[in-house]
């Protein structure tokens, strides 16, 4: 009778799949696996693994998941940490009665609502229509694989630990928190998106005495971080990675980030990163747009089509090297120049001060107490069309 039930379950669920169904897979343990098979109309189907081949873990909970997939058309979804869902709950008990269905328009996966585990909620939006939604309570913290594909609807996932994390929405917010990842792609279509303590590294930043360091800190290699969004404001706080790239269409606002290297690569909105935690290397390419960084950073570069540049990026009371290009904006530089760095400035059409005071006569001039020839030890700043501003 199992094998019959399991041969039936497969090929439906085959057969689901051929009709262009789309599969969201939940929980996987010593080889047992549940997979829920949805079409766009919220109809679903359970294939799971024998029992002879799980091993149970002990106090009869799951400790690690090797993955979640999730690729629905229009859902709102959660993933959220808690200690409802029992093993028997996730493997097997939408087999035995089934507990994985879907009521106007909602997706609930373990018991019963009444009981509280692992529920979907109806949300309504300001019009006050029904929102479909997929609530996920998860017993553990940890998990492989990560996946969630949505062609519209919102993702929040909450204090989770993944191998690799995948969230996909072309109209949606996404909102990450408590996150802990060895990779991260992040793709947001028109909506916001806001990632709260994301931690994406290796790297230790503090020395023998607890003190921030960044020695052997910007890896060329390592853990990555790669964000990408259409349109709409993006929000970063109290983010931790190796290699993040960022590529934007809107406004960005970061603070309390600390990244071996951190690209950003833009076409429009403005860019406000403070409170950089001992950054290796921040790079803020193309676009328009207003450009301000402040914060402990090795090396800065920013080189942008039009829009103000205000730096206050560096080691210390010292200014790190920087290179900032604007074609159409002003430049100023808050942070003291080391003595033996070479500034080479260069206002087209525009005037150089330091100090407040106007170098008389010239819209270009180098200084140094002691040149050196260490092209990490330069800084540029030019604009065709601006001002420039030295401390």
């Amino acid at each position: 009778m199992a094998a019959d039930r399991q041969k039936r379950v497969r090929i439906a669920a085959v057969a689901i799949a051929a009709a262009g169904l789309v599969l969201m897979g939940a929980g996987y343990l010593s080889g047992s696996s549940l997979w829920v098979a949805a079409d766009q109309k919220g109809l679903f189907m359970v294939e799971d693994t024998p029992r002879s081949r799980v091993s149970y873990p002990e106090e009869g909970r799951i400790s690690r998941a090797v993955g979640i997939q999730l690729h629905l058309d229009d859902f709102d979804v959660q993933i959220v940490h808690g200690e409802k869902l029992s093993v028997e709950t996730v493997c097997y008990g939408s087999l035995r009665s089934p507990d994985v269905k879907v009521k106007d328009g909602i997706l609930e996966i373990g018991e019963t609502a009444s009981q509280g585990r692992g529920v979907g909620t109806t949300l309504l939006d300001p019009r006050g229509q029904k929102r479909n939604q997929v609530r996920i309570t998860l017993p553990y913290r940890r998990c492989g694989t990560v996946s969630c594909v949505l062609q519209k609807g919102d993702v929040l996932v909450d204090h989770l630990e993944a191998d690799d994390l995948e969230i996909d929405t072309r109209q949606g917010d996404i909102q990450l928190h408590d996150i802990s990842a060895q990779q991260a792609a992040i793709r947001l279509g028109r909506g916001n998106g806001s990632l709260l303590e994301v931690y994406v590294s290796e790297m230790d930043y503090q020395n023998e005495r607890g003190q921030s360091t960044y020695q052997n800190a910007t890896p060329q290699r390592g853990k990555t971080l790669n964000f990408a969004s259409a349109g709409g404001p993006v929000k970063l706080q109290k983010l931790q990675v190796d290699i993040a790239r960022l590529q934007l269409d809107g406004d960005l606002q970061a603070s309390d980030v600390k990244a071996g290297q951190l690209y950003i690569r833009r076409t429009s909105g403005q860019v406000e990163i403070s409170r950089l935690q001992d950054n290796g290397v921040i790079s803020v390419i193309g676009g328009t747009g207003d450009v301000s960084l402040q914060g402990g950073s090795q090396q800065a570069t920013v080189n942008i089509d039009s829009g103000d540049i205000l730096l206050d990026v560096g080691r210390g009371k010292y200014a790190c090297p920087t290179t900032a290009i604007t074609q159409k904006g002003s430049i100023t530089q808050q942070r003291q120049l080391a003595e033996t760095y070479a500034v080479d400035c260069l206002a087209e059409d525009g005037k150089v001060t330091r100090a407040g005071k106007t170098v008389e006569g010239k819209n270009s001039f180098t200084t140094a107490a002691h040149y050196t020839r260490d092209d990490r030890s330069k800084m540029l700043l030019k604009t065709q069309k601006g001002d420039i501003a030295l401390p």
